[in-house]
Formats: C-alpha cells, structure tokens, sequence
C-alpha cells in the first residue's frame, strides 16, 4: 500500500464524521441557541466521538460500513452536540 492509498483510506474513514460533527454544529443552533462551548470545540469534540465510534464499529464488526455503526455514529454526536450546548437547560 503506497502512502496515497493510505490517506485516502484514512480521509475515508474520517469523512463522515467530520461530516457529522460540522452538520451537528451548524444544525444545532437551529434547535437550541448557542450556549456552553464555543463552536470551534462542539466542532473538535462532535468529530473526536465520531472517530471513537466509527473506530468501535470497526473493532466490532470488523468493517467500517455497518448499518448499526451509522446509527450509533448520529446518535453519539447528536448526544455530544447536545450535552456540549447544554440543551437540557430549555
């Protein structure tokens, strides 16, 4: 495997969630107005969760494209989004 074929798997695996975590940030104020951290950190924590996730299912599954990876992959930077914007404070 040459080292451009090695970024390119590693810019695959982390697309979706950078994807994730910017959609988070940017959707997020649509819901709850901003409180809690300043978006550059929801940003770098929505992305690290997904990458920890993504990096589970992988673990788990054994292959990064699983149907239940997805899911646990919205629900954890949905669940991170919210905590990080304190969106229990309504």
């Amino acid at each position: 495997m040459t080292v451009l074929t090695l970024f390119g798997h590693l810019f695959g695996f982390c697309a979706p969630a950078a994807w994730l975590a910017g959609a988070a940030v940017v959707c997020g104020g649509v819901v709850s107005p901003a409180r809690g951290a300043a978006w550059p950190q929801r940003l770098a924590c929505d992305f690290g969760v997904g990458l920890a996730v993504s990096s589970a299912g992988l673990l788990l599954f054994g292959s990064d494209g699983k149907m239940a990876t997805w899911a646990a992959l919205v629900l954890a930077v949905a669940l991170s989004e919210c905590l990080l914007r304190r969106g229990w404070l309504r």
